[in-house]
């Protein structure tokens, strides 16, 4: 039987190294394919530290008795991603802003550093609204998006692992980009300059 998050966070909280082991058991895979898209080649190396501090996060943040807004899953995707573009960032020959295609005001918005209290509150807000606008996506667009931007497939696997051309694949994209920008002006999380 397999358990509940309140169980493995149960679990985490009183028996660690069997918790975590769990946690690895159950989403390592997926904790290991988005730290792999977002590092890349240049950086494959620093993976096994993405992981181990997206782990670390997770024992960290279910000790402070925090709750998760979300589900055990998304919370720990959430934290490889925001490990891995930390990792590259500090690592980057530019050593500045890593972005996502066409969407970089969006994606400097969701991985804010240094932030305050009240910026800290904005981003999480502003988060749940583009996942929120994301999942009302119909498919393939959906998934689509959540390949590349969220998985950091390159158009050319995103197009691989679907059955479909690269083209269609690029345009799905910039469509996607286009409706989401406006999906969230309409929320007020955009505004146009």
């Amino acid at each position: 039987m397999e358990q509940t998050d309140k169980e493995l966070a149960k679990l985490i909280r009183t028996e660690p190294d069997r918790g975590i082991a769990e946690c690895i058991d159950r989403y390592g895979g997926g904790v290991k394919a988005i730290c792999c898209n977002i590092l890349r080649d240049n950086y494959r190396d620093y993976v096994d530290d993405a992981m181990i501090e997206t782990f670390t996060s997770l024992w960290q943040f279910i000790n402070s008795d925090k709750k998760i807004n979300t589900t055990l899953e998304g919370y720990l995707y959430g934290i490889a991603r925001k490990k891995s573009l930390e990792i590259l960032r500090r690592n980057s020959r530019h050593g500045g802003n890593v972005s996502i295609d066409g969407t970089e005001g969006i994606e400097q918005m969701l991985v804010a550093e240094n932030a305050d209290v009240e910026n800290i509150f904005a981003r999480k807000h502003n988060e749940k609204l583009v996942h929120k606008v994301i999942s009302e996506m119909k498919e393939p667009d959906h998934m689509i998006f959540l390949l590349r931007y969220f998985y950091f497939y390159k158009v050319r696997e995103v197009a691989e692992r679907m059955g479909l051309t690269e083209d269609y694949v690029e345009n799905r994209l910039r469509r996607g980009r286009q409706k989401l920008k406006k999906s969230l002006e309409k929320r007020g999380i955009l505004h146009e300059k």
